[in-house]
């Protein structure tokens, strides 16, 4: 592929195969993208017929789902960016209109100063359609070349926005492009705004005093009252505008520094993230666990590092998976009916390296493996929920957990609860805290891909630029090419801020091979 190319709104460098198991009709994790050679309407008609015929086929898992057929450009737009792009465009239009006020006025001003100009030539006949006609002509050739001024100034900026501005900011599944539709937008507000803002003062100019104009012009050129009340209604307009500016940008203000304020509920400085997947295929749920483990114990042996942590999420990412539970006191269901809660697989240091605060019962241990029976830790907003009036540590709930590999959940288990943490903002800071469910990592390894939490006592980017790591494939020579990532949060609270830019590791021969 192109270096440039950028599927949906992530950016890529690898592509593999991907291997389904058809068998499994309730695990919905995929997104279906497709060139359409029909109208969409058409699409979203044949898709509906296809959804009632799976659910006829498949009453079990299919009943009650419907296919949405989304144009991806408008879907794109509407998921990410359409907030912050009609906040832009209502700055940019009180924008426009102080500009345009500004202009309004300042031909208001050049009208009174031609007033002896535009009296001369009405007094050689011109009427005052002609003057109007005159004075209208100018004000759209100023706005022509500003609208043609702005496209060009557009134009550059859409093709270095993407290089200059972080990835959250602008779309890079999309590409910026200037359509047909913005131009002729362009030209006819350029238009229209030329011919509004400038009616008032030809239409002013076209009222002149013949007699009174040409008897003054020797002492003073200054208009009268009769525009006076114009300019100044354009003064008290413009503060209006710009006073809703200056509070707009205030009220954007308070709300960053609300957000800034707002407790994540975890410890985020001196953090270090990184990712790594394992092929399911070569790596079951034991040979995994011993990689993470000898991974774990490699990073915590680098100068530096005060402690490393595993799990399937961090703070500020969304709920990779929600799982099947239910309280024991509640009527008997299937798994299919129970509802979900968000699931997370954590190490015992992970709650600790991040400062998740613990509010009752324990912490996980190195006893919590697969030898013992499960237990579980939940957050407060899962016990304020489920336990509003009693304490949940030592109680059980019922829980079928997912299993690596199989797009699948175990049967039924009875874990207990050991202990209650404190919330974390899994999604975004302005939102309520999620009901988070938390199983040891060592008795449920689930996922392909794990997040390793490194809490370091030295510069985060310092230590991520100095020390190499090589992770090998179990029971194969180290490639020297294979690749982990590890980036550090940023100063901004938002999701974005754990993608920050990567520092991409390449193998070392130094720390030898995990294996």
């Amino acid at each position: 592929m192109d270096r440039d190319f950028r599927f949906l709104w992530l950016k890529q460098a690898v592509w593999v195969p991907m291997t389904i198991n058809r068998a499994n009709r309730d695990y919905r994790y995929l997104t279906v993208v497709g060139r359409l050679n029909k109208a969409r309407t058409i699409a979203a008609a044949e898709m509906n017929t296809l959804a009632v015929s799976l659910s006829e086929t498949y009453p079990k898992t299919n009943k009650g789902w419907k296919i949405e057929v989304d144009d991806f450009r408008e879907w794109l737009a509407n998921t990410f960016y359409r907030p912050r792009l009609l906040l832009l465009a209502g700055a940019l239009l009180l924008i426009l209109l102080i500009a345009c006020t500004n202009i309004a006025s300042l031909l208001l001003t050049r009208c009174a100063v031609r007033a002896n100009e535009l009296s001369l030539r009405a007094a050689l006949g011109a009427t005052p359609a002609r003057i109007v006609r005159q004075l209208m002509i100018e004000s759209l050739l100023l706005a022509g070349p500003g609208g043609i001024l702005g496209v060009l100034l557009a134009m550059i900026f859409i093709h270095t926005a993407p290089s200059i501005l972080p990835s959250a900011v602008v779309p890079t599944g999309v590409p910026l492009e200037m359509s047909p539709l913005v131009l002729l937008f362009t030209a006819a507000i350029s238009l229209l705004t030329g011919a509004v803002f400038g009616v008032v003062p030809a239409a002013s100019a076209s009222r002149i005093k013949l007699h009174e104009t040409l008897k003054d012009s020797g002492r003073s050129s200054t208009s009268g009252g009769t525009q006076r009340w114009f300019r100044e209604g354009m003064v008290v307009f413009e503060v209006a505008v710009a006073l809703m500016l200056v509070s707009a940008a205030g009220l954007l203000i308070a709300s960053f520094r609300t957000l800034a304020a707002v407790d994540p509920g975890s410890r985020l400085d001196h953090i270090l993230t990184l990712r790594i997947f394992l092929p399911v295929a070569r790596y079951d749920a034991s040979h995994a666990l011993a990689l993470h483990q000898r991974a774990l114990q490699r990073i915590k042996a680098l100068p530096g590092v005060e402690s490393a942590s595993i799990a399937t999420n961090l703070p500020l990412r969304k709920v990779s998976i929600g799982v099947p539970f239910d309280l024991e006191t509640a009527p008997p269901k299937t798994p299919e009916e129970r509802p979900e809660i968000g699931y997370v697989g954590v190490d015992p240091e992970y709650l600790r390296a991040l400062g998740i605060p613990l509010r009752r019962g324990r912490m996980f241990t190195e006893a919590d493996n697969q030898t013992v029976p499960p237990v579980v830790i939940i957050n407060e907003a899962f016990a304020a929920r489920y336990f509003p009036n009693e304490d949940p540590v030592g109680k059980t709930v019922l829980l079928n957990r997912p299993i690596l590999g199989k797009d699948n959940f175990e049967d039924t288990l009875h874990p207990e609860i050991v202990g209650v943490v404190g919330n974390v903002k899994m999604g975004q800071l302005n939102g309520p805290p999620e009901p988070i469910l938390y199983g040891a990592h060592a008795q449920n390894v689930w996922s392909t891909g794990a997040w390793l939490a490194i809490r370091t006592n030295v510069d985060p980017a310092g230590l991520s630029g100095r020390r190499w790591i090589r992770i090998c494939p179990q029971n194969r020579p180290a490639p020297w090419n294979r690749l982990i990532s590890i980036s550090s949060p940023s100063r901004g609270l938002n999701r974005s801020s754990w993608e920050g830019s990567p520092c991409w590791l390449w193998c070392s021969p130094e720390l030898g091979s995990i294996a």
